[in-house]
C-alpha cells in the first residue's frame, strides 16, 4: 500500500487523475494497518518468547522501521503543516536536497525546491528582477507554474502550485512584484508554493 501511494504521489499521469483525497485516505489506510501490524508483531513476539523460548527480533525491527518511516515522519509532517509558526514566518515544509516530500513520505529522488506552506490566496512575489519566460498549467505535479529569467546574471526562479498566474510570457517582473497566489495545483496536499 506505501509502494502505491508513494508511486502515486510521484507520477504526474496517475497524481493528476485521483481524486485529491484518495492518497491521504489510503496513507491513513495504510498507516492504520502498520500500526495493527506493530502491535501483532510485539504480541507474536511475546508469546513466542514464553511457548517456545525463543527470540523472533526480525518481524518487530521490520515492523518498527516500518511504522517510523511510513506513519510517524509523515505524521509529524502533518503535525507541523496544520499548525501556524510561532514567529509568524512561513514555515518550509520540505527543503532543497530533502528526502522526504512536503507530505512527509519518503522521495524517489532528492527534492529539488522549497516548499513554503501559505495561506490560500495570498500573494506570491518575484524574488528578484526579470523577465517571464513560462506562465502557465504545467498538467503534472507542479500544477500552474511560473518560471522568471533574472539576466545578465543566468539565474532562473521556478514557482509551482500556484491558484492563479498574473504574469503572462515576456512580462518585465520587479523584485517584490506579485506574480501568483498561493494554492494546490498539481499534486498538493495543502495551500502553498514550491520556490
Amino acid at each position: 500500500m506505501a509502494v502505491l501511494v508513494v508511486v502515486g504521489a510521484h507520477t504526474p499521469w496517475i497524481a493528476q487523475r485521483v481524486p485529491r483525497f484518495a492518497f491521504p485516505t489510503v496513507a491513513a489506510a495504510g498507516a492504520a494497518l502498520i500500526v495493527w501490524s506493530v502491535v501483532n508483531s510485539l504480541v507474536q513476539f511475546v508469546r513466542r518468547r514464553s511457548v517456545e523460548g525463543r527470540l523472533r527480533f526480525l518481524p518487530v525491527v521490520v515492523n518498527v522501521v516500518a511504522l517510523v518511516f511510513l506513519v510517524l515522519l509523515p505524521l509529524t509532517h502533518l503535525v507541523r503543516a496544520v499548525t501556524p509558526s510561532g514567529d509568524g514566518a512561513p514555515r518550509i515544509h520540505a527543503g532543497f536536497g530533502d528526502w522526504l516530500g512536503s507530505e512527509g513520505f519518503p522521495r524517489l529522488s532528492p527534492h529539488r525546491g522549497l516548499d513554503v506552506a501559505g495561506r490560500m490566496g495570498a500573494d506570491v512575489v518575484a524574488a528578484a528582477d526579470g523577465r517571464g519566460t513560462v506562465a502557465r498549467d504545467n498538467r503534472d505535479l507542479c500544477g500552474l507554474i511560473v518560471v522568471i529569467d533574472h539576466d545578465p546574471y543566468g539565474l532562473r526562479t521556478v514557482y509551482c502550485h500556484s491558484a492563479e498566474v498574473a504574469v503572462r510570457v515576456g512580462d518585465s517582473v520587479k523584485r517584490g512584484q506579485r506574480i501568483e497566489s498561493v494554492g494546490t495545483s498539481g499534486q498538493r496536499a495543502w495551500p502553498g508554493f514550491e520556490h
